[in-house]
């Protein structure tokens, strides 16, 4: 459980808030990761396994999926909720 909060609190500490620069070219992004440790926090894309069954899967693999899941629970309910609607 620690593991996998430890993972989700990086995933949230890893969200773009603002552009570092004003340069197009320039992707990088101001996250939350700079205020809490001066750098970005960032870990290397690993294939999604949501579509694999649980049973099937080793714990490391168990917990790469509830952190997916996570993420995608948190950026279909809460960044939508961030949106301004107007009439």
């Amino acid at each position: 459980m620690v593991t996998l909060l430890t993972q989700v609190e990086a995933c949230l500490n890893s969200r773009p808030l603002s552009a570092l620069t004003d340069d197009p070219e320039d992707v990088s992004a101001l996250t939350p990761g700079h205020l809490l440790i001066g750098a970005p926090i960032t870990a290397l894309p690993e294939p999604s396994l949501k579509d694999v069954p649980t049973g099937r899967l080793s714990r490391r693999q168990l917990l790469q999926q509830m952190r997916d899941q996570f993420w995608i629970r948190w950026h279909r309910e809460y960044l939508q909720g961030l949106l301004t609607r107007t009439k």
